[in-house]
């Protein structure tokens, strides 16, 4: 699994907006059932994120919800990665193109 875009084989050489774009290009070429598994499991993560947070109140919250914020990508990307790997080249060409 790879933690950030440049660590993929598929889109190395491109910029970090060009990854961007094959990221997001490879996310519209997976199938429905595909797309609701990504989807389920990074909903999933964000309950468990607000399940978490609940538990603090007033401005005790802030720094939570701060480091919730810069977690959370740190955690859901590598997912968005590994399920839509199979299409990067795919969608490297769509975009290259």
């Amino acid at each position: 699994m790879h933690l950030t875009s440049q660590h993929i084989p598929e889109l190395a050489g491109l910029k970090f907006q060009q990854r961007m774009q094959v990221i997001k290009q490879a996310v519209n070429l997976l199938s429905v059932p595909r797309k609701i598994v990504l989807n389920v499991l990074k909903l999933v993560i964000l309950a468990h994120f607000f399940s978490v947070l609940a538990r603090f109140e007033g401005w005790l919250l802030l720094p939570y919800l701060f480091l919730a914020g810069m977690i959370y990508p740190l955690v859901t990307n590598p997912v968005t990665y590994y399920l839509t790997r199979h299409k990067m080249a795919e969608a490297r060409a769509l975009v290259e193109e």
